[in-house]
C-alpha cells in the first residue's frame, strides 16, 4: 500500500507539472554514501550506536518542468558494514559486508526554483522526496575472524526526504551538463521499528531508563547530461 500511494503523489506531481512551459530530460550516475541506525541511551552511562553504514552508486534518468522534477533511477550496493560503537569491551564490534546483491529503484520527485547566475550558469535550490523499492536485498558479512555471516534483508522498502542544489552549465543551446548534491534522510522502515523495539527491550533489562532512537542520514552527489526541448 505504501509503494502504490508513493507512485500515485509522484504521478499527480509529474501531470501537475506539464502545464508548465520549460521541458528538459537527461540522466547520469549518482553516489550515495549513508548511514542508518539506533542510538542506545540511559542515563548515566555514555550513548551507544547500533549502525549501518552503506555506499551505493546507480543510473539515472530526470524529467524537468522548470519547478518540478521527476527522477528514476537504478542503485546497487557495492560497500556495506554493520557496527556497535561505543558501549565498550567487549560489546564493540564490526562485521563487514561480503558478496553483495542490494539493488533498487528510486522514484523521486523534487520541487525547485531555478536561479540564473550568468546567461550559461544557474543554480537550483532543491527540496523534496523519493521512494525506494527493492529488486534484490541479499547479502553476507565477515568478521575479523574470517567467520562467514549471510543473512537476508526483507523489507527494504523506504522513504527518503531530501534537500540539495543543483549546478546547470550550458554546453550548447540545449545541452548542458548537470552537477547536484544533496541531502538524504530516511525515515524507519517496519525492520528499523522492530529492532529500534528490540534494543530497547534488550538493555531495559540490565539499565533503567534505556531508551532506543532510529537516525540516518546520507550524501547525494549526481552529474548527468541534459537536453532542452524550449
Amino acid at each position: 500500500m505504501k509503494r502504490f500511494t508513493a507512485l500515485f503523489i509522484l504521478l499527480s506531481g509529474l501531470g501537475a507539472a506539464l502545464f508548465s512551459l520549460e521541458f528538459s530530460a537527461g540522466g547520469g550516475l549518482t553516489v550515495l554514501p549513508y548511514q542508518e541506525g539506533l542510538s542506545v541511551k540511559a542515563p548515566g552511562y555514555k550513548t551507544g550506536h547500533i549502525v549501518n553504514h552503506w555506499a551505493d552508486w546507480g543510473v539515472y534518468a530526470f524529467f524537468d518542468v522548470q519547478y518540478f522534477e521527476l527522477d528514476i533511477g537504478y542503485y546497487r550496493a557495492f560497500y556495506g558494514d554493520y557496527e556497535w560503537a561505543d558501549f565498550g569491551s567487549p560489546m564493540d564490534f564490526k562485521f563487514e559486508y561480503d558478496n553483495i546483491d542490494v539493488s533498487y529503484f528510486d522514484f523521486g520527485l523534487l520541487l525547485k526554483y531555478p536561479l540564473k547566475l550568468s546567461r550559461n550558469i544557474a543554480i537550483t535550490p532543491m527540496i523534496g522526496f523519493s521512494y525506494w523499492t527493492s529488486i534484490q536485498a541479499d547479502y553476507g558479512y565477515k568478521t575479523l575472524q574470517d567467520a562467514a555471516w549471510d543473512a537476508r534483508k526483507e523489507e527494504w522498502d523506504q522513504m527518503w526526504i531530501k534537500l540539495g542544489l543543483g549546478l546547470d552549465t550550458d554546453i550548447t543551446k540545449n545541452l548542458y551538463l548537470r552537477f547536484t548534491g544533496k541531502l538524504a534522510f530516511p525515515l524507519p522502515t517496519d525492520e528499523w521499528e522492530r529492532r529500534e523495539k528490540n534494543v530497547k527491550q534488550l538493555f531495559g533489562l540490565f539499565l533503567n531508563g534505556a531508551e532506543s532512537d532510529f537516525y540516518g542520514v546520507g550524501a547525494e552527489f549526481s552529474l548527468a547530461l541534459g537536453f532542452k526541448f524550449n
